[in-house]
């Protein structure tokens, strides 16, 4: 059989009332000090739910705020295009009419473009190959044809919270911009097209 030393117990709540009965004052101090003490737990709990909610809000709105204001940053670094929906160098090709003959076959133009997408793609840029292939272009038109086909990519697609959409000249500028030796590469070259990249 399981005896119960607390209020369960018929005798010991039966004590506690008449030792209750016998001092009111005593009582009415004890049941006011437990009614501090429990609003003291109750107000530091919701105290620490209240500092926690806003340390956890603190927390989740600056990650906010960094995530959206890096995205930002990324965006206003990227150069600009030139003029048309596309790419904004289309004006820069030979039109139908003209009898232009163009260095490589339009599938060719579009394996470089893949190739340069590639090179592109994520943390580390293939500096020789873009170096390659951006120095394989003869002509002024031949690289315009090659950034026509290019259209605009994104070097991180299917990376989260990371996008890198743009276009050939683009790509170009922002991805060779740590690579002084490469950058300066393909800048002569394209210069000796007359083709200046800023």
């Amino acid at each position: 059989m399981k005896h119960s030393l607390g209020l369960g117990n018929p005798m010991v709540a039966a004590q506690v009332a008449q030792v209750a009965a016998n001092n009111p004052d005593a009582t009415a101090k004890v049941i006011d000090r437990t009614f501090d003490t429990g609003e003291k737990i109750v107000g530091n709990y919701f105290n620490t739910v209240k500092t926690v909610a806003k340390v956890g809000g603190i927390v989740v709105g600056g990650g906010i705020a960094t995530i959206g204001l890096f995205v930002l940053v990324q965006k206003l670094r990227k150069p600009k295009g030139g003029k048309s929906d596309k790419t904004g160098y289309e004006d820069e090709l030979p039109s139908k009419k003209d009898d232009f003959q163009f260095a490589f076959s339009e599938a060719q133009f579009k394996i470089f473009a893949s190739t340069l997408e590639e090179a592109f793609w994520g943390k580390g840029v293939r500096e020789d190959i873009v170096v390659e292939i951006i120095k394989k272009m003869p002509t002024r038109e031949d690289f315009y044809k090659l950034v026509d086909l290019y259209g605009e990519r994104d070097t991180w697609k299917n990376v989260p919270l990371w996008s890198d959409k743009g276009t050939l000249i683009d790509h170009l500028i922002s991805e060779l911009a740590d690579n002084k030796k490469e950058l300066k590469q393909v800048k002569d070259h394209l210069a000796s097209l007359g083709v200046y990249l800023s």
